[in-house]
């Protein structure tokens, strides 16, 4: 029988930018929901709930925080930082007796001169059958539905490091 797994994943809004676009964004949306430890307490609670043996966060700029509570928690991860200020970046976690880490890749977009946002790539062996490889791609694709060349640019980026990472 083929073995079976859930995998969750959430752009969790750094809190810079939910503070910098809440006036425009996020207008009606109360202040006490876009707080930070409102919506930490909220994430862990779901991924308690979900107890998915795969996470992928986006935007997360409180790796140092997360990642002793989703230890607790029982997984391990791995985080990659976007160049720039806001300091959030992409975070793939998995379940440390589910799968054990083979290997990671970093993207950073900026060297291919599209933007600054991330991409990290995992290769993952289960426990149960570690010749058997599950290569996992995390990213945030650019936001603007305005540079769909970009976000294009980024997403065939992507492919060609997955693909090529996966042939290894």
């Amino acid at each position: 029988p083929t073995p079976t797994f859930r995998v969750m994943s959430y752009n969790i809004l750094a809190e810079k930018l939910a503070q910098e676009h809440m006036r425009e964004l996020y207008l009606h949306v109360p202040h006490h929901v876009l707080s930070w430890p409102t919506r930490r307490d909220a994430i862990l609670r779901e991924v308690r709930r979900e107890n998915p043996a795969i996470v992928g966060f986006q935007e997360l700029d409180h790796y140092r925080e997360f990642a002793p509570v989703m230890e607790v928690m029982g997984y391990q991860g791995c985080f990659v930082m976007r160049d720039n200020a806001t300091q959030d970046g992409c975070a793939t976690f998995w379940k440390a007796d589910v799968f054990g880490l083979v290997e990671q890749e970093h993207i950073h977009f900026s060297k291919y001169k599209l933007r600054n946002n991330v991409a990290l790539i995992v290769a993952l062996a289960p426990l149960s059958n570690p010749s058997s490889i599950l290569v996992v791609a995390n990213t945030h694709i650019l936001f603007n539905p305005k540079r769909g060349d970009i976000k294009l640019g980024q997403m065939r980026t992507l492919l060609d490091h997955v693909e090529a990472f996966s042939a290894q």
